[in-house]
């Protein structure tokens, strides 16, 4: 009759004629008659007046497709269905699916086709229960096995999502709509391989099959490939313009180039399905990486609304907040997110074809540690870690807790070292905190991995004015002899220090060099420091399974009498100059998506020069030694093996230029082996068994021994050594 209907999702439209005006809004609907005003009404569901925009995937093809052909009437119907379906036109198809499931309740392909519609409409429930009678109806279905595999992916059972597609390429090898699906679900598993053999092979049967050549796009991705990546994404595009996941991909890739192109190609991604939260959570990055904050607010606040079970929208959000300094309301989702993954801290979306890279190596620590929660940030960042030894995400959330706790020195290095072995190139791989082993003061957090050069600078300046010491005559440390107390007091001192870092990242490399420099006179007489360090940190990857790094720290330290004793007031006659030099490689290989081996070589040179301001050379001692490291990693379903080796094999020496014949040297050695087995999934408990060998050569007089596992009666000493 000539009627327009316009219906709100989300926003708001003005809609006037002639006759009258009014505003739509959200989750309303203006109706507008010819020679009428418009006249608006509520909507309960305002997404199924739109259903014909969603994405319903193909589920029907090969030898189900031939059995409908001799099935007479209900056949016909079904193909006709499935080809509506397929073209957005669900309001004409699913009439025709009810009609056969009236005459025929467990036809399996009517099943499946509707269950499909669940999925695309979120009625994930429904979806899976119809997915199983079809299934249970008739075992020899691959369209339904593959309809299960999609209410399983939409419940985020991923494992049984791709157990259901290879059920459906066994049932139906030909069908390259299923291999498709093995391959997209292989590479979400992390099986990279396996994915390119599927996709290939889905490819080789049907050369149009679009989900197989997005599939293909995001695995040149994860290969570092970017430009073949981006080839491929196009050829998907072109196939099917309506394809969301190819949209994707495309925007993905051209991202890394081409912010605003990148952006627009997940724009249209979102309007092609605009029920899907993932996009929603993509399209919401791409906002952020362009500073656009209310635009990718409102982005994540629809996915959140979208999907409330997703954690992918709140981790987003709580980066997001924590960048515009709301640090409680992004403490608030960050934990969200965490329930809503089995209180298991969350490190990437779960859009998991794409590696999400980026925000796998976001500083989440820092949420907690804007708002002093250290303890809450380390328990959480344990328990994930305890999950998965080689999960770099959670090595990188626990040395970002321990960072600023007093006494964690230790710990914080061996997180760092991990986090840097484990992690893959990425743009946060060379973040400031990260490469320079300090504090991070809120910096930039990138959400996409791209191609870039980042420079970050920062200075200090401080000044002390205090008045602690007493009236009267002091001991001058230097002389001997007797001062005004007043004039040890360095009044007006100040304290002085900048910092720069450069970074740059590409597909395969990621490096920074980074200069610091701090100066104190310091609160009293003989109270000064001055330090100065250089680092550089690089990341090459020849092939997604290979990494190589080099990690190179040199350094210098002057300083007089530093340590506070019970009269602050009193300086005491000592200096000291301490280089050190620092190389250290790493190697990681991914094995297989369930196997990773790490290496580590490390060798450092120290030396430090002590003695009093007239005399600074009294004594100087040298440290240089070579440490080596490997560990395995091996994830079962329910159980996790850590193995490993150590080696350090140090020397040590201690003398006086003015008596060498009191000089004390020795040998500093220590080996380790080990092998741990952990069964974290035991719901409040887990267990950790393993068996551990250590030995220890240190010299004595020098060091104690370096591991508390030894017990006194365990050492044995001679003249020499302690061993």
């Amino acid at each position: 009759d000539g009627t327009t209907t316009i219906t709100m999702i989300e926003g708001v439209v003005d809609a006037s004629n002639p006759f009258g005006e009014l505003r739509v809004t959200t989750g309303e609907a203006a109706y507008v008659q010819p020679g009428k005003a418009p006249v608006k009404r509520i909507v309960v569901r305002p997404r199924d007046a739109v259903a014909w925009s969603l994405y319903y995937p193909r589920v029907l093809g090969g030898s189900d497709a031939q059995r409908l052909e001799s099935m007479g009437a209900d056949g016909g119907e079904l193909i006709r269905a499935a080809d509506l379906l397929s073209a957005g036109q669900v309001s004409q198809a699913t009439p025709l699916i009810e009609q056969v499931r009236e005459r025929s309740p467990d036809n399996p392909i009517a099943l499946a086709l509707s269950s499909v519609i669940d999925v695309a409409a979120d009625r994930k429930q429904d979806a899976l229960s119809k997915a199983q009678r079809a299934r249970e109806a008739d075992p020899s279905s691959a369209a339904a096995a593959l309809a299960l595999s999609f209410a399983y992916q939409a419940g985020f059972d991923i494992a049984k999502a791709r157990e259901a597609a290879e059920a459906a390429v066994g049932l139906d090898a030909a069908s390259a709509e299923a291999q498709a699906r093995v391959a997209e679900l292989r590479m979400a598993e992390g099986d990279t391989e396996g994915a390119r053999l599927a996709a290939d092979e889905a490819v080789r049967r049907d050369p149009s099959s679009v989900r197989a050549i997005a599939v293909l796009g995001f695995v040149e991705l994860a290969e570092l490939r970017t430009q073949e990546a981006l080839a491929t994404f196009h050829r998907a595009v072109e196939l099917d313009p309506s394809f969301p996941l190819a949209r994707l991909g495309h925007g993905i890739a051209m991202f890394r180039e081409d912010l605003a192109a990148g952006r627009e190609e997940m724009q249209t991604a979102v309007i092609l399905d605009p029920e899907d939260s993932l996009l929603r959570s993509y399209l919401a990055k791409a906002y952020y990486e362009e500073g656009r904050e209310n635009e990718a607010s409102k982005e994540l606040a629809a996915a959140k609304e979208l999907d409330p079970s997703d954690p992918t929208p709140y981790l987003y959000d709580a980066i997001l907040k924590r960048t515009y300094n709301r640090p409680v309301e992004a403490l608030a989702d960050l934990q969200r997110s965490i329930e809503l993954n089995d209180n298991r801290a969350v490190y990437r979306s779960r859009m998991l074809l794409d590696e999400d890279l980026a925000v796998r190596s976001a500083d989440l620590a820092g949420i907690y540690n804007d708002l002093g929660f250290d303890q809450l940030g380390v328990v959480t960042a344990r328990k994930s870690a305890d999950m998965d030894q080689s999960n770099h995400s959670a090595h990188l959330f626990l040395a970002g807790t321990y960072r600023s706790l007093p006494g964690f020195a230790p710990a914080f290095l061996s997180e760092t070292l991990q986090a840097r072995i484990y992690q893959p190139v990425s743009v946060n791989a060379v973040r400031p905190d990260v490469v320079n082993e300090s504090v991070s003061f809120n910096e930039y957090t990138a959400l996409f991995d791209r191609p870039r050069m980042r420079i970050f600078a920062g200075a200090t300046y401080g000044r002390t004015d205090d008045d602690i010491f007493p009236d009267g005559n002091c001991t001058d440390p230097f002389s001997g002899g007797t001062v005004p107390c007043d004039s040890q007091e360095a009044n007006n001192s100040n304290l002085t220090g900048g910092d720069v870092t450069l970074t740059l990242n590409r597909d395969r490399f990621a490096g920074a060099v980074a200069y610091r420099r701090s100066r104190t006179d310091g609160f009293r007489a003989n109270n000064d420091d001055d330090a100065e360090t250089l680092r550089g940190f690089f990341v090459y990857a020849p092939t997604r399974k290979d990494q190589f790094q080099l990690n190179i720290i040199d350094g210098n330290r002057v300083t007089g009498d530093l340590p506070l004793r019970l009269a602050p007031g009193a300086a005491v006659n000592e200096r000291f100059e301490t280089e050190l030099t620092n190389i250290g490689l790493g190697y990681h290989r991914i094995l297989s998506p369930a196997a990773d081996l790490a290496i580590s070589a490390i060798y450092s040179d120290a030396k430090q020069i002590g003695g009093s301001k007239a005399n600074p050379g009294n004594n100087v001692g040298t440290f240089d030694g070579g440490q080596l490291e490997a560990q395995y990693v091996l994830r079962q379903e329910h159980l996790t093996w850590t193995a490993g080796a150590g080696r350090f094999d140090g020397e040590q020496e201690i003398i006086n230029p003015n008596d060498p014949a009191s000089a004390l040297s020795g040998d500093d050695k220590f080996s380790n082996a080990y092998v741990y087995a952990k069964f974290p999934d035991l719901g409040r408990f887990s267990i950790v068994t393993g068996l551990s060998w250590e030995d220890v050569v240190a010299p004595v007089g020098l060091l104690p021994p370096r591991d508390a596992l030894f017990d006194v009666t365990d050492l044995t000493y001679d003249d020499d050594q302690l061993s």
